[in-house]
Order: C-alpha cells, then structure tokens, then sequence
C-alpha cells in the first residue's frame, strides 16, 4: 500500500483502502490510510464487519462517492 502511494506521489493518508476482509482494513490502518469495508464483496470469515476498525463501510460501490472529497468528484 505504501509502495502504491509512493508511485502515485499521494500521501498515504489522502488515500483510502477498500477492503472485503478484516486484513484489508487492518492493512489499510498500518499504512496509515482512511479504510473502508465493502459490504458487498466477499467479507471474509472475521465476523461482524460494523466491529472492524474501518472508518467506514460501503454496502453498494457507488456509496464511495460520499468518501471522495469535492474536489474529485
């Protein structure tokens, strides 16, 4: 994640990482990135999604747009 953010010249931190997966989301928070849990994909066996520690949670892919700053949109 961090190599990924280094080669789009963006600080970790004005990236956000998607996740189906409690690791996703973990991963995510280690380097530094706003997360999101999606909903809508495979969530892995790590129980309930609403206990992991994402910043959020997206139930359908369009519900991204409510992340994204203004300024992209």
């Amino acid at each position: 994640l961090l190599h990924a953010a280094a080669a789009l010249d963006c600080a970790p931190r004005q990236c956000v990482y998607i996740g189906d997966d409690l690791r996703d989301i973990e991963a995510g928070i280690a380097a530094g990135m706003p997360t999101l849990a999606a909903a809508y994909g495979y969530v892995g066996t790590a129980g309930d999604l609403a206990q992991w520690p994402a910043t959020g949670v997206l139930d359908q892919p369009l519900d991204l747009l409510d992340w994204l700053p203004e300024r992209i949109r």
